[in-house]
């Protein structure tokens, strides 16, 4: 009799858990068809134990008694053949693989645990295998399943830990199905929760308040809901009540500049593009923009071997901040944990080299006419000159008056008087009155004063601004430089692969972009890539000259194009709210007008330095004349030379006359 009693109530229990089991199942169906149905992508998620408790049943009915709660969601999904479907049967050695190109749009996580540590620990390791799935989509809906009955005491507390751990991976749009009902109980019932964050005003993110949003309630095949409340409803306001925005960002123009750290300790940036926008963004939503320090000296950060990143990247990925702001070029295509707001600017990555040095004023006497005119004149002045010689020895043989005088006999006559003549001196005051001599002599001084005109016309114009030797222009020409060195900073090189290519093989890394600025503006034999919005603002703004011209130039070629944008971590819930705010504030066209002011403002800074003349007239200097002064200590040390060679040759001479005097005698 005994086993008669024990045999009926095992049977009964079994049933029991069957029904429960069936119960489960319908809900979760009203769900995914209520709730789910227009969502394509939908993953399935349960742990191995589950798995392993399905292939071990022991019996098989028709009315599903002892099939798993898994076994019998899957069957229902793949009837209804209208999700495209993934599942995860995790262990701890899962590893995650994604169909490429998939973004997941729903998640159901089954937990078949009943100690609240071991449901907690359950989630906690599927969660860390799908966070790692390419199609990983925190902005999804979610649906998690505790299979077995909890205290209904202790729902809210399992429900508000659940809460805060898939907070950890910005998951909001959560539900959390609990079961209720004892085993005996005609009514199957199941608790639906959520939450709410930054609600009621005045609690930021980091309370996890649970809400009974629902209760599904199932009689056989009955299934109803007691609210028929929404249960996936849009649960982010735009008021946020004061809550914080972590920042992380360095001073960089025309972005973030102006940074200053308060009494209190808290950091302040005052002006930039992205300090306006996140102005903007604190206004229009009623949150704390609050600048992080930094955890180290990396600027936007590179990766390392482990794939972690330093720098503001790495601050982002670590939720030590919540934004990384400082021009940030998009990189989200590589950074499977970043997400990228809505572009604020576009950034043109060229070469920056130096510009060209003005040639040595010394020069500007020479620099009037090219070395060919040069040679010109000289041949012209030494055949023009022994043509004038020759005409005067012809002259002198067939002349039969005698000479009036002897100004132009001899080769060193003719070449000193033409000289003479070149430099607008006077020459011999009384030329031969013969006519082939004074034409000659006419059409030379003719010669030499259209040369000189033009000359002149040019020097003055040569020693106020001697000019600029030669600018490079091209890419190519760079490369080819025997003397020009290329690089570029480590987070460049970074976002820009191609920069590595055997094209740039001589390239020389710096460790930050500044350093390449001063590299060039120290050696100006060095050439480096960048973004031009942060180097024209610089250029601007500190490497001006006193003439206000650029210190630093760029070439036209375009290396690359790159977007900018704000970085958040992937999934932050709060992207679809900044980015409205975003686009609106392009649209608007205030990005625009920031970039100008802000270059309006850091030209007038720079322009205090700038040596403007008085007038349109430039008073000519020493500095301006030093050409002509070097020329006029060429010229007297020449005399000198040939001075001291004078009186060495003369006292030769008179000591070999002295000499030969003696030996006469």
């Amino acid at each position: 009799m005994h086993k008669l009693k024990l045999f009926v109530f095992s049977c009964n229990l079994i049933h029991s858990l069957g029904d429960i089991t069936i119960n489960l199942e319908n809900c979760l169906h009203e769900v995914a068809f209520r709730h789910l149905f227009n969502e394509n992508d939908l993953v399935v998620s349960s742990n191995f134990t589950v798995l392993k408790e399905a292939e071990d049943s022991l019996t098989y009915t028709e009315d599903n008694t002892n099939k798993n709660i898994l076994h019998l969601l899957l069957n229902d999904v793949f009837i209804s053949q209208h999700w495209l479907l993934q599942v995860f049967i995790i262990s701890n050695d899962t590893i995650s693989v994604s169909v490429p190109g998939r973004i997941h749009e729903a998640y159901i996580v089954l937990s078949s645990e009943n100690k609240r540590e071991d449901i907690i620990n359950d989630l906690k390791c599927q969660f860390k295998v799908l966070v790692k799935d390419k199609a990983w989509n925190p902005r999804a809906k979610f649906v998690i399943l505790i299979e077995n009955k909890y205290e209904e005491n202790e729902q809210e507390s399992l429900a508000q830990t659940i809460f805060s751990e898939l907070w950890k991976h910005f998951v909001v749009n959560v539900i959390v199905m609990i079961q209720s009902s004892e085993i005996y109980d005609l009514n199957f019932t199941l608790n639906i929760f959520t939450w709410f964050p930054y609600h009621p005003p005045g609690r930021c993110a980091d309370i996890y308040e649970p809400v009974l949003l629902d209760t599904c309630n199932s009689e056989g095949d009955n299934v109803y809901f007691s609210k028929n409340a929404t249960l996936f409803p849009l649960k982010l306001a735009k008021e946020l009540h004061g809550c914080k925005l972590r920042v992380s960002t360095f001073e960089l123009g025309p972005m973030t500049f102006d940074r200053i750290v308060r009494e209190d300790g808290t950091i302040q940036f005052l002006e930039g593009v992205e300090v306006h926008l996140l102005k903007v963004l604190g206004k229009y939503l009623n949150i704390t923009v609050f600048y992080m320090p930094r955890l180290d000296n990396d600027l936007w950060g590179v990766r390392s071997k482990n794939g972690s990143w330093s720098g503001i990247t790495g601050e982002v990925l670590k939720n030590y901040s919540d934004l990384a702001a400082a021009n940030m070029w998009y990189k989200c295509h590589i950074i499977p944990n970043a997400d990228c707001l809505t572009v604020h600017s576009i950034d043109r990555v060229t070469w920056f080299v130096p510009c060209a040095q003005p040639y040595p004023r010394w020069s500007s006497l020479t620099r009037v006419f090219k070395a060919s005119l040069w040679l010109g004149f000289l041949a012209a002045y030494i055949i023009v000159s022994y043509i004038m010689h020759l005409v005067v020895v012809i002259t002198a043989k067939i002349s039969r008056k005698q000479p009036e005088n002897y100004s132009f006999h001899g080769k060193i006559k003719v070449f000193l008087n033409f000289w003479a003549v070149i430099l607008e001196e006077s020459a011999s005051n009384n030329p031969p009155h013969d006519f082939p001599i004074r034409s000659l002599f006419f059409a030379w001084v003719l010669y030499c004063w259209a040369v000189n005109n033009v000359y002149q016309t040019f020097l003055t114009s040569f020693l106020v601004d001697p000019g600029l030797q030669h600018q490079i222009s091209t890419e190519d020409e760079m490369l080819t430089s025997r003397v020009l060195k290329y690089g570029y900073d480590i987070n460049t090189q970074e976002v820009i692969p191609g920069l590595s290519e055997e094209r740039y093989k001589h390239r020389v890394l710096c460790e930050k972009f500044q350093d390449c600025q001063q590299k060039l503006l120290k050696t100006q034999n060095f050439a480096f890539a960048f973004g031009k919005v942060v180097t024209d603002y610089d250029i601007a703004a500190h490497y001006m000259d006193g003439d206000g011209k650029p210190l630093i130039c760029q070439l036209e070629d375009v290396v690359l194009n790159q977007i900018s944008s704000l970085v958040v971590q992937k999934g932050y819930p709060l992207l679809h709210l900044f980015n409205a705010i975003v686009r609106r504030t392009l649209e608007s066209g205030l990005v625009d007008k920031w970039f100008e002011d802000v270059k309006y403002t850091a030209t007038l800074r720079s322009a205090r330095n700038f040596n403007v003349p008085t007038g349109e007239y430039i008073t000519l200097s020493l500095e301006h004349l030093q050409s002509a002064f070097y020329f006029l200590i060429i010229g007297c040390i020449i005399s000198l030379i040939a001075f001291v060679g004078e009186l060495f040759y003369h006292s030769r001479e008179k000591r070999k006359l002295a000499l030969y005097s003696v030996e006469e005698i």
